[in-house]
């Protein structure tokens, strides 16, 4: 519930796009349990790449914004 209120979504929004990015890429990445959810090793292990998606998706709107106010 905090990290959707922190992320601007309701706890089962949040729910729906963690589950949809399981299913999208096809393993699970979490452990949930009654006191919260958590990164298992395989979400550990996929962080360093999820970063350099997000990173690069961050470049890639700037250089569109650049392009547009040209």
């Amino acid at each position: 519930t905090k990290a959707a209120e922190e992320l601007g979504y309701t706890q089962p929004g949040l729910s729906h796009v963690l589950s949809s990015l399981e299913t999208d890429l096809g393993v699970k990445n979490l452990f949930r349990d009654r006191s919260g959810v958590y990164l298992n090793q395989t979400g550990e292990d996929l962080i360093p790449y999820i970063r350099t998606v997000c990173e690069t998706e961050n470049q890639l709107r700037k250089k569109i914004s650049e392009i547009q106010n040209e």
